[in-house]
């Protein structure tokens, strides 16, 4: 079986409401002769127009090149139902809006819908934080992850201020590192779309220079990242880190639709045998487990390695890739036939191996009724954020099954001993690759 290696409380509302990456904390916004102040709280805007109109906007992308703010009315607004998509660009001066554009949905327009201009202003800070992703998530804005603070455990970010100025980097709250560097990655296959910089230099909750590089925590948290200039200004940024939660199976067939499985039984002997390639890929698919270790525990060398670093579309979901399986065990045709296993993963670290967490448990189940063999592998439970294990069956659609008449020979061809080096190639044939921009 297989198993993967896988601050007052005041104080800490008041960063939590610091926006993040250049987010003022008031935009003075008008459309046409309608005016609001923005204000952010609870990461969100918060804005209230003279005609009653009440909501919350929602920061969606907010950078030089794009801004993207996503409002929601409010029950008791008067234009209750309504929602509006705000767009843009950040002037170069840095105070604000340029191209603005917005399109409002609502059922008392007519058609549904209307579309216009708007404009923002505010007055710059000193201190803003600008949160960099070194690696990147195929299929996803990395500005916008970087921006909500979403990242996989392990994940380097680079932290700057916007006006480049020296600052004393704390961590206030939640788990994870900071280092004073970014260098060069090392321990990654080059052109495999692993990370090309990573953290460096000495580990600490405290790092001063023009820069920091933070290290997320090894399991799911909520940090807060303080950045204090020399004249006692300080600004802050929120991450939250999501470890690994699910592990998806697919049956592999190389080629695609071919049988490619085998089953033998005797009649003098009362076993079977049956064997199997199964594909294992990892969620979520929105944050980076580049710097994860996934290993088979039960095995030397271990059986996934940090090889691959590709994200596939499996049944409507995204997932990582962890590596091709060859499955094969042995039943009695007149019992059930089931194990479980337990899956882990480790953190690499800035060079080091973190602590081992197992986050899956999985179940293997093999049979033969009416001269059908079948043989399956699927989650059945996942850890929680909360620490506990819950059931978390992944339905069959994302589980390997193999379903096929209990016949004494076919046209089944053994995996060769470098079947691995051909995993990458033999799985982006039958499944979706999500690609990079």
């Amino acid at each position: 079986m297989l198993c993967l290696i896988l601050c007052l409380a005041s104080n800490r509302a008041a960063a939590q409401n610091q926006p993040s990456a250049g987010v003022p904390t008031i935009i003075h916004e008008c459309e046409g002769n309608l005016c609001s102040n923005w204000t952010w709280n609870d990461l969100k805007f918060r804005a209230q127009w003279s005609n009653g109109a009440v909501a919350t906007l929602t920061v969606e992308s907010f950078t030089t090149s794009s801004v993207v703010i996503d409002r929601t009315d409010a029950p008791n607004s008067s234009t209750a139902g309504l929602t509006a998509v705000y767009t843009g660009e950040i002037s170069n001066a840095g105070n604000s809006i340029v191209n603005g554009k917005v399109t409002w949905t609502w059922r008392g327009f007519k058609n549904g819908v209307a579309k216009g201009a708007w404009t923002g202003t505010w007055t710059p800070t000193a201190c803003t934080i600008a949160a960099t992703t070194l690696a990147h998530v195929p299929g996803t804005d990395d500005s916008k992850r970087a921006l909500t603070g979403r990242i996989g455990v392990g994940e380097n970010v680079k932290l700057t201020l916007t006006n480049g100025d020296a600052a004393t980097w704390t961590i206030t709250s939640g788990g994870g590192p900071l280092t004073p560097d970014v260098t060069a990655a090392t321990g990654f296959l080059p052109g495999e779309g692993f990370p090309t910089e990573q953290c460096s230099g000495s580990q600490s909750s405290e790092v001063s220079g023009t820069q920091a590089c933070f290290i997320a925590p090894d399991k799911s948290d909520s940090t807060i990242v303080k950045a204090t200039l020399a004249n006692g200004e300080s600004c802050s940024t929120k991450f939250k880190t999501a470890q690994p939660e699910g592990i998806v199976f697919q049956r592999l067939q190389t080629p695609k639709d071919s049988p490619d499985y085998a089953f033998s039984k005797t009649a003098l002997v009362p076993l079977f045998k049956v064997t199997m390639e199964s594909v294992a890929f990892v969620t979520p698919g929105d944050v980076s487990f580049a710097n994860v270790i996934f290993e088979e525990r039960d095995t030397e060398p271990p059986h996934f390695d940090r090889r691959f670093n590709a994200l596939f579309n499996i049944a409507g979901t995204n997932a990582w890739l962890l590596g091709c399986d060859y499955d094969l065990d042995t039943g009695d045709p007149f019992a059930s036939n089931s194990s479980d296993s337990p899956f882990d993963f480790a953190v690499f670290a800035n060079g080091a191996l973190e602590t081992q967490l197992e986050f899956s448990h999985v179940q293997t189940v093999w049979s033969i009724t009416s001269g059908t063999v079948t043989f399956s592998k699927r989650q059945i439970e996942a850890l929680s954020a909360a620490g506990t294990f819950v059931g978390k069956p992944v339905p069959d659609p994302q589980a390997s099954i193999l379903k096929e008449p209990a016949v004494n020979f076919n046209d089944f061809k053994p995996l060769p001993d470098d079947k691995g080096k051909t995993c990458l190639a033999d799985v982006t044939a039958q499944f979706h690759l999500v690609p990079s921009p």
